[in-house]
């Protein structure tokens, strides 16, 4: 037996208005094609569904049993499917972020706050999470896509490269402890490599991706691995450097925060030493179409910062 939804559906109309003209009408079909799919079904089936008259149709004994299996099945099918419909809109219109604590805490905000504004019917779901968990959430399905630099390849997950950040160096304000010399070009306001050479720095652990890229580079001025104090947390190191424990070299994405400290922040000249902030998403697994417009304000900040 291989009863289809469009049969079942016109059995239940013919039913309920008790005519095959008014049904056909409302099916959007000829008399002569309704007559056939009932008379299909009930080969089918093996026995009559309607007995009729040219004036009148009923159902007959055994259509009265089928008529309420049938009406709870469409109605169970219909009630599924329009909440599927619902969900999977809502899904559409909802995203999950994984992003270290640092991007959250000050490049996702102004992300968040001009999503809030351009696209109010979106919900987003931000989760501050250690790198290492980053990617490891994506996998798993607990974010829909992560954010961040130094993301390495990993089987099952997409990696795309949606900004460039640079390297640049976090020195206290003028008048604070080991504060660097005024830049003498204001409007570059570029540091070269060299005048680090006897500057107090600080850092994140030698572990840290971060700072092996950047080592990488200090050891151009033979200032590579030196024993420094070193704190795990981006934010921590800003505050350090902000009351004049020495200086440090970031991303450049941490321009987004210096409002919030009292530091200057110098582009580090060539070799600029180019860093990738990546997305990553689940391979095989469709992006909500909230995606698009997050990422167009994620990279907005990007390049404000």
């Amino acid at each position: 037996m291989n009863l289809s939804f469009r049969q079942l559906h016109a059995f239940v109309t013919v039913a309920r208005l008790g005519s095959f003209t008014r049904a056909a009408e409302e099916l959007h079909l000829t008399q002569a094609g309704l007559s056939l799919m009932i008379k299909e079904m009930e080969g089918q089936l093996g026995y009559r569904l309607f007995d009729r008259t040219t004036r009148s149709v009923w159902l007959t004994s055994a259509g009265e049993r089928f008529l309420p299996v049938v009406t709870r099945s469409m109605n169970d099918i219909n009630e599924t499917a329009g909440r599927l419909a619902r969900d999977e809109a809502l899904a559409r219109q909802s995203l999950t972020v994984a992003a270290t604590t640092f991007v959250c805490g000050t490049i996702l905000p102004a992300v968040m706050q001009t999503m809030a504004s351009s696209h109010p019917d979106i919900h987003i779901v931000v989760r501050d999470v250690e790198r290492s968990q980053l990617q490891r959430m994506v996998a798993g399905g607990e974010a829909d896509l992560g954010v961040g630099i130094l993301l390495k390849p990993v089987s099952g997950i997409h990696r795309k490269a949606i900004h460039e950040l640079t390297l640049v160096c976090v020195s206290p304000a003028q008048g604070a402890p080991n504060a660097l010399k005024p830049a003498r070009d204001t409007k570059t306001r570029t540091l070269k490599w060299a005048e680090l050479r006897h500057t107090p720095l600080i850092g994140l652990p030698p572990d840290n991706g971060i700072q092996q890229l950047i080592d990488e580079q200090l050891s151009r001025i033979g200032r590579a691995n030196e024993p420094r104090a070193t704190y795990q947390n981006i934010t921590t190191l800003m505050g350090m450097v902000e009351v004049g424990l020495g200086c440090t070299i970031l991303p450049s994405f941490v321009r987004t925060a210096q409002g919030r400290y009292r530091v200057e922040i110098r582009d580090m000249a060539a070799p600029r030493a180019p860093l990738d902030f990546f997305m990553v998403t689940k391979k095989g697994v469709a992006q909500p179409a909230a995606a698009t417009a997050f990422l167009q304000a994620l990279k907005t900040q990007l390049e404000a910062a």
